[in-house]
């Protein structure tokens, strides 16, 4: 049965008090799919196998607290498609969350996807019913992703001198738990939890898109430590120009947020994505 029909039956399911455990559970995690979907937390990716996917995302701390939440009630019926045996024989059974995930990104895929979907943006890519070939399309998938559910979200502490520069420190912010922050030099120096193997390289490549559109950033990228404490221009100059450049880049980002997920690679979408990966922190914090 297709995942679009099934979601009806599970959301039947979620509040009948004789449906299976396993019923309920998945009308319950259908729920959070469609409210998600609803709200347009979609972006668009390329599958292993080179098909156009939709998935969830980006995802607030709320959305992850549900999430987390829901996995870990999940009754036993629910995950019993097991792994491959390991080589001791033992079965092994999917991770709860890797199985949630899962199925709300299979439920954000189908609901795109119709006839006048097609018709209304003239490409049957994330559009038709049947999945399309989209390797071509990986890399701006990954562009349209970036800072917001791959790699690392980077914003700027503040650190104020007596003098008129100012320090620049680049905290690190999990996108699969926004609540964790660290900052960059931590990261650099030690395996922290909740970031991944790659998350030098996405802070360096986040830290370089930005630079793109915002020009003191690169002088961060000399350091052995991208990110760590480094004097910038003039506080006002600097800052007057990071609030003007920074609202611009919201005011576009919230304006081709709908166009760019369906649009083709463009440089609209590359400056749209960039604008998503970086934040500039208000905090102010005076040096000792």
């Amino acid at each position: 049965m297709p995942i679009t029909e099934a979601v009806p039956i599970l959301g039947r399911a979620r509040t009948d008090q004789l449906a299976h455990p396993s019923a309920a559970f998945w009308g319950a995690a259908a729920l959070i799919a469609l409210q998600l979907v609803a709200r347009g937390r979609l972006l668009p990716g390329v599958s292993p196998a080179d098909h156009d996917a939709w998935r969830v995302g980006p995802l607030d701390p709320a959305d992850v607290d549900r999430i987390l939440n829901l996995a870990e009630v999940m009754p036993p019926e629910a995950r019993a498609v097991p792994l491959s045996a390991a080589n001791s024989g033992e079965l092994r059974l999917w991770a709860a969350e890797d199985l949630v995930r899962a199925f709300l990104d299979g439920v954000a895929d189908g609901m795109p996807r119709s006839p006048a979907a097609v018709q209304a943006h003239g490409t049957s890519l994330f559009t038709a019913k049947t999945p399309q070939q989209a390797s071509r399309l990986r890399s701006w998938a990954d562009e349209v992703s970036a800072g917001l559910d791959t790699g690392v979200r980077i914003s700027l502490r503040i650190e104020m001198a007596d003098s008129l520069g100012f320090g620049a420190v680049v905290q690190l912010h999990s996108l699969k738990d926004p609540t964790l922050v660290r900052d960059a030099s931590e990261v650099w120096a030690q395996d922290v939890a909740g970031f991944g193997p790659r998350a030098r390289i996405d802070a360096t490549l986040a830290i370089r898109r930005a630079a793109r559109v915002w020009s003191p950033l690169t002088r961060l990228l000399d350091a052995v430590v991208p990110g760590s404490t480094r004097r910038l221009r003039s506080a006002d100059t600097v800052m007057r120009t990071a609030l003007v450049k920074g609202s611009a880049f919201s005011s576009q980002a919230r304006s081709s947020s709908s166009s760019a997920l369906i649009t083709p690679p463009s440089a609209a979408t590359r400056t749209s994505s960039t604008a998503n990966c970086f934040l500039v922190s208000a905090t102010y914090r005076p040096s000792r």
